[in-house]
Parts: structure tokens; sequence; C-alpha cells
């Protein structure tokens, strides 16, 4: 929760980087957090990566990270807004 874009606040690749580096880890948390953060302040600019993120958590293991990417895609396709968790 610590990684949450409204706490960093800035657009800094390098967080960015490790953002998208976490999105196949083992742990349900993590990949949880991952997807919240991609989908809750993600700049413009990352548009492709969080989508191509969106597309992995869609056919996650986990069905409540399922859930949330389906929505998330659900209002990309409607509105174009990614950026809705």
């Amino acid at each position: 929760k610590e990684i949450c874009p409204c706490r960093v606040k800035d657009d800094i690749d390098l967080f960015w980087e490790r953002v998208i580096e976490m999105i196949d880890d083992p742990a349900d948390n993590v990949r949880e957090q991952v997807l919240h953060t991609l989908c809750d302040g993600s700049p413009d600019h990352m548009e492709m990566k969080v989508l191509d993120a969106l597309e992995t958590f869609n056919r996650d293991r986990n069905q409540y990270i399922r859930r949330r990417a389906h929505k998330v895609l659900s209002s990309y396709r409607r509105s174009g807004k990614w950026n809705v968790l």
C-alpha cells in the first residue's frame, strides 16, 4: 500500500518499472496491489503497459484479481479510462 500513486505523487520511471516487474509475483496480495496501483493514478504514457498488465491479470489464477481486471478492462473499452480503482 506504500506504493500507491496517491502517496508517491510523482511520475518516477523507476517506480513504474518496478510496479510492472511485480505483475507476475507469486503472492496474490502483491499482484492485487500492483493491479490497484496501475489502475489508481498511473500516468497516461503507461496506457499500453497498463493494458498489457490488465490482460495478464484477466487470466490470473486468483478470482478476485481476475474480476477486478475484467471490471477495469470493461471500463476502458467503454470510456477509455483505466484509472478507476
